[in-house]
């Protein structure tokens, strides 16, 4: 029986939404896809959490955790 690998992707960021989307979609797009993606936000304000709503009602993914 052949397993495949889990990969595990964690994200520690502060008011970085841009590079973070850019990040995301990088991810998401690799051939051999991550088996999660867990963001740590340290930004004061919600524009992260806001920026990841839309991706992934843009990609229906839920690897993504915040």
């Amino acid at each position: 029986m052949k397993t495949s690998k889990k990969v595990s992707v964690i994200i520690p960021t502060y008011g970085r939404s841009e590079i973070l989307k850019n990040t995301l979609y990088y991810l998401l797009n690799q051939s051999y896809a991550p088996y999660e993606i867990i963001i740590v936000d340290q930004t004061p304000d919600d524009s992260v959490k806001m920026l990841i709503n839309k991706i992934k009602l843009k990609t229906s993914d839920s690897k993504i955790n915040i």
